[in-house]
């Protein structure tokens, strides 16, 4: 019988192959950290100062104003996870706090989709607004600001990119305002963003949002702004902010607070999810309790989410995480399925960028969909909704291919568009589909992008099984929390026996576990198919962590590929 080996391979770059130097001097300069004091003792005194943001204490005592006035103040945010975090943090905190009288938004996908809306704004001004605060979103909505400023006062706080300088001429010069290479809505009372004069500061919308109570604190003492920090490190994780910096202490002290949270929501979807508050990391946030948040914009309405995290009632909040942990649940079937089509749809489809849709297919996982295409694919890709002759999209990247980039400048076929180089959002007749489709690959040929068949794997350094043990496991713990631009240690062994028996998870995992000078378990999630069509001998990549339900407690292997041996 003739040995099956595996077709995948990788390209495996060792970051640092010092054998003389420990692990967590590698770790050090593999992530080019600077200032070693701070990064392993985060401590809140080195955030930045609140009054380098800008337009915060114009913001701040604008909003005292108005709740002196007995204004009634509208919160309009978003609905993903930042949006919601956002707006339950300034809710909270204006309504128990300075007893406000403040009411929330959050648009609906489906009607009035992403920002602010003329359904929104004549929604709120018809409801008594005096004040309109934005969350995550806004800093774009130059015209409906300039259209309703005569009847409302805005107060935009926003971390999305804003509208270029170069653009000024598609703008009435009385709607914009041009700060260095941006222009801001100049009918806004104020704008809080933070990179609004070029700083380097990359942070989320419920961070701003948080800010923007700490000038308020400032202004009118009294509150504990710690209590918050768990919502805005669940936003900061899963709006894939870089876990540097600002936002590392923030993630870090956000989940101690995590843990002993006061939050009935929080408590609540942990107690559904089966979630320790002991144990919860950066893991629970981005895959587990984000999804759920998440799930309520994607298939209804995400109020449901928001009222979950603003309620103090433990048996509503009890209630309403059953139903979004639901809804979750329905929304991994549609992404399945739907998936499903797509990869049907791409059979043969041999464009750079792909770009995939079906009839009335749901506008809220469509980025779930592009999302797994990109991955498996390799590729930048495009899925959409088809209704009434249009089609609404998301489209998702690879790092070093800007797809915002790639969209700009096939704009003319385009209804509207926006987002990031990673992950964009677009509108476009189905007709002229296929014209910016090959629009799009031509731009790719022209920005010399490349798509490489073999998966670059980075790892931190090469290993032998023996060294494995859990004094590595403590130094590289060292560096949490992991995210987004401060990744988990990845290793790499050579030359590892395929293990002779295993056992199987699902449709496509598998356990197994090894004896060297640490008892090892090792788990292989999606990656049967490697396993069984790979040599004799494997080469291993692997996150390490530790089992704390096992008899013992054990290190546990978690590999990101597997190979035939190289050598």
């Amino acid at each position: 019988m003739k040995t099956r080996m595996n077709t995948k391979k990788f390209d495996i770059r060792v970051l640092n192959s010092s054998k003389d130097k420990s692990i967590k001097q590698i770790l050090i300069e593999n992530r080019r950290i600077q200032d070693v004091e701070k990064f392993f003792n985060p401590d809140m005194m080195y955030l930045h100062d609140v009054g380098s943001v800008s337009g915060i204490f114009e913001s701040a005592k604008l909003v005292l104003e108005h709740i002196r006035l007995g204004s009634k103040i509208f919160i309009h945010g978003d609905y993903d996870v930042d949006g919601i975090c956002s707006t339950a943090i300034l809710w909270s905190f204006l309504y128990r706090y300075h007893k406000a009288n403040v009411v929330p938004i959050i648009p609906d996908r489906f009607v009035d989709g992403y920002g602010l809306s003329e359904n929104t704004v004549q929604k709120m001004i018809d409801g008594g607004a005096s004040l309109i605060i934005t969350v995550d979103c806004g800093v774009k909505d130059v015209e409906i600001i300039s259209k309703y400023s005569s009847k409302v006062d805005f107060i935009i706080t926003d971390h999305h990119k804003m509208i270029q300088a170069d653009l000024l001429d598609q703008y009435k010069e009385s709607e914009v305002i041009k700060i260095g290479q941006n222009l801001i809505p100049s009918k806004a009372k104020a704008v809080v963003h933070p990179k609004l004069y070029n700083t380097d500061l990359e942070i989320c919308g419920a961070f701003v949002a948080w800010d923007l109570c700490r000038a308020i604190n400032e202004l009118k003492p009294g509150v504990d702004m710690d209590q918050y920090l768990d919502l805005v490190a669940l936003a900061t994780v899963c709006d894939l902010m870089p876990i540097v910096g600002d936002n590392r202490i923030i993630v870090k002290k956000g989940l101690e607070q995590c843990r002993k949270t006061t939050n009935a929501g929080i408590r609540a979807i942990c107690e559904v999810a089966k979630i320790n508050l002991e144990e919860i990391d950066v893991y629970h946030l981005a895959f587990v309790i984000g999804p759920i948040i998440n799930a309520s914009g994607r298939i209804e309405n995400a109020m449901v989410a928001l009222r979950l995290l603003c309620t103090l009632d433990l048996v509503a909040a009890k209630s309403l995480a059953i139903k979004l942990n639901n809804l979750n649940k329905i929304r991994q079937g549609l992404t399945l399925k739907y998936f499903r089509e797509a990869e049907m749809k791409l059979h043969q489809d041999q464009n750079k960028v792909k770009f995939v849709y079906g009839d009335d297919w749901p506008e809220g996982i469509v980025g779930l969909i592009a999302s797994r295409i990109a991955e498996k694919y390799r590729c930048p890709a495009i899925v959409g909704s088809l209704k009434k002759g249009q089609v609404k999209a998301s489209a998702r990247s690879l790092e070093g291919i800007d797809i915002l980039e790639l969209i700009r400048r096939s704009s003319s076929y385009l209804i509207k568009f926006g987002g990031h180089a990673l992950a964009a959002g677009l509108m476009i007749d189905e007709k002229k589909i296929e014209p910016f489709l090959d629009n799009v690959n031509k731009e790719f040929e022209k920005l010399n992008y490349k798509i490489d068949e073999n998966q670059q794997i980075l790892v931190d350094t090469e290993l032998k099984l023996d060294d494995v043990d859990f004094k590595l496991f403590e130094d590289v713990s060292q560096f949490a929390p992991f995210g987004y631009g401060n990744p988990q240690p990845q290793f790499l062994v050579r030359n590892i026996p395929k293990p002779t028996e295993y056992q199987k998870m699902g449709e496509n995992h598998f356990k197994t576990k090894l004896h060297y000078s640490t008892p090892l378990d090792i788990l292989g999630f999606d990656l049967i198919e490697d396993l069984e069509m790979a040599g004799e001998v494997l080469d291993l990549v692997f996150t390490l962590e530790k089992n704390q339900k096992a008899e013992g407690k054990r290190l546990v292997l978690k590999l990101k590929a597997l190979q035939t041996a190289c050598n």
